[in-house]
Order: structure tokens, then sequence, then C-alpha cells
């Protein structure tokens, strides 16, 4: 049962881990500075990686309303 709770089987799905050097996740894409090092780990290791551009917009809230179909 625990092991199915471990954020490496998660990994194994095909997603990563986003930390920097320091291992502090991070989770958000406003977390993330132009030129800072960051570490992505996979299931099956870890990769060195530096971010370059900005974040991409943050997608618009969702007011609950349906709106116009057309």
């Amino acid at each position: 049962m625990l092991e199915s709770f471990s954020y490496q089987r998660v990994l194994a799905r095909g997603f990563a881990l986003v930390s920097d050097t320091s291992d502090n996740a991070l989770l958000a894409a406003a977390d993330v500075k132009p030129g800072m090092d960051l570490q992505i780990q996979f299931h099956d290791g870890k990769v060195a990686a530096n971010a370059t551009g900005k974040a991409a917009k943050k997608p618009k809230k969702d007011d609950g309303k349906q709106g116009n179909l057309l």
C-alpha cells in the first residue's frame, strides 16, 4: 500500500520532479527565474538544467460560468 503512494511510482509514469540546486521542490512555473539552475528528477535519475526565457502566462481562472457557445 505504501508503495502505491510513493512519488517514485509517479515518476515512473512519466512525470518529473523539478527542484533548485538546494533540493527545494519548485511547484509552479512562477518559482523559476530566468538563468536559474535546476535539477530534474526522472524515474531513472537526475539531470541538471538551466532555465532560459520566462514562464508562460497563467491560464485564466475559471469563473464557473459556461459562457456563450455561439
